[in-house]
């Protein structure tokens, strides 16, 4: 299957896939060409109801995208902010970017809250640790020095894709993903707990790493709620031409 194709949602696959091929086959495209391919297949996810009728369009994936920006902001303010100097040697005072910290964690727990919303009525108990995680994180985001607040919202994440898989709201790779990519700020945090505070600092682990180690967590959320199908959906009967 061409790389082009799968940018597109199946049901738009399963409609015109052998179509969009031969075309792909017959004139190889330009630059040009597969920029008008890459925006026709983000206007197929935003409005899947024009070829699958019984899907219900969820735009609640641009709250986490939209918080991805949130934390790049945050990451190029800190890099750039001024250099203080301690006892323990340099650091950015990034006190310019709280705000923009405050909204991407704000808006991935909107991203959680909403994946937790989709789980099935048995996986409860997953419901219940989204809650006191995305708890934990409107905390977190205020103090993001307190590990025990980051480590209780990305366990949360990291269990509501379990329950997500479990429930069959998502398929089992991207829980999986999910799931272990948010288990890295996890043991980020962790290390904090069990070295001294300033141990990091000194090894010269910089704000950087902790960027990385969290970002990522964005993004797949998001994908997590374009793939999720809520269970009271059944599969849609397409209309072949």
């Amino acid at each position: 299957m061409s790389g082009m194709l799968r940018l597109y949602p199946r049901p738009w696959r399963d409609r015109y896939g052998e179509e969009f091929e031969a075309l792909l086959a017959d004139r190889p495209p330009s630059v040009r060409h597969r920029l008008d391919i890459v925006r026709g297949a983000v206007d197929a996810r935003l409005h899947p109801e024009l070829i699958d009728p019984d899907h219900v369009a969820d735009r609640w994936w641009l709250a986490p995208l939209a918080g991805l920006g949130l934390v790049v902001a945050t990451l190029l303010i800190t890099l750039f902010s001024p250099e203080r100097f301690d006892a323990y040697g340099s650091y950015r005072d990034a006190s310019a970017a709280a705000l923009p910290w405050l909204g991407a964690v704000a808006l991935l727990i909107v991203g959680i809250a909403r994946l937790a919303w989709l789980l099935p009525p048995e996986q409860g108990l997953m419901r219940v640790i989204a809650s006191v995680g995305m708890s934990a994180g409107a905390l977190w985001a205020i103090a993001p020095w307190t590990w025990i607040l980051g480590m209780t919202l990305f366990g949360a994440a990291a269990a509501v894709a379990i329950g997500a898989w479990r429930g069959r709201v998502l398929p089992g790779w991207l829980a999986a993903v999910l799931a272990v990519t948010a288990g890295l700020p996890i043991a980020l945090f962790f290390a904090m707990a069990v070295l001294p505070w300033y141990a990091m600092r000194e090894a010269g682990v910089s704000y950087v790493v902790f960027f990385v180690a969290v970002v990522l967590v964005w993004p797949l959320v998001a994908l997590c709620l374009l793939r999720a199908r809520r269970q009271d959906q059944e599969p849609a009967t397409l209309v072949r031409a």
